[in-house]
Order: C-alpha cells, then structure tokens, then sequence
C-alpha cells in the first residue's frame, strides 16, 4: 500500500469467497491487486491527502471487485457524498454483509 509510512492492505479467502481491505492508502497499482476479484473490497475514502483514497479512487480500485463497501469517510466528507461520488455505500456501526 502506498500510505508514506509502512501500511498494509488485507486479502483474506474462504473457499472460492475473497475479502479485501486497503487499510489506509493512495491509490497504486497494489491496490488495485489486492482488489482484483474480491467479492467485497472495503475501501477507505478519506480523501485527504495523497496518501488517502478519495471515493472516486476506491471506486477505481474496484474495478476488478464484486462489491464495493467505503469505510474511513474523511472529515470533509458526509456519508452522502462519499456515496455519490463512488456510486457505493458507506458501511455503518455494527453492519453485518454476508458475502459468498
């Protein structure tokens, strides 16, 4: 992941059923990796700074994905346009998605 400091995305299977998770990071082209075929990728969409995804970044990154569910909406964002701007949803306190 490209954060400016050490930052690590995740990438977790279960049977044919594949998780993502950016963790903190700009787009790059590990990113996009890690997002290939996943059938969520939760993406942060923070959108400060260059080494923060913005909406429309998470939602380039998930080209290659099933799903897209935002995470870490950055101050200068309300959930709604962060939505917008990705065409995804904002995953919520609590949420449960089943995936698979």
């Amino acid at each position: 992941m490209d954060h400016g400091l050490p930052a690590f995305g995740l990438r977790a299977t279960h049977a044919d059923t594949v998780f993502a998770y950016s963790g903190d990071t700009g787009p790059c082209p590990a990113l996009d990796r890690l997002a290939d075929g996943a059938d969520l990728f939760l993406c942060e969409a923070d959108g400060t700074g260059p080494h923060h995804c913005s909406p429309e970044d998470a939602a380039a990154a998930a080209q290659g994905a099933h799903h897209l569910l935002l995470t870490h909406v950055g101050h200068t964002l309300t959930t709604a346009q962060a939505t917008e701007r990705a065409h995804a949803p904002v995953a919520r306190p609590g949420q449960i998605v089943t995936i698979g």
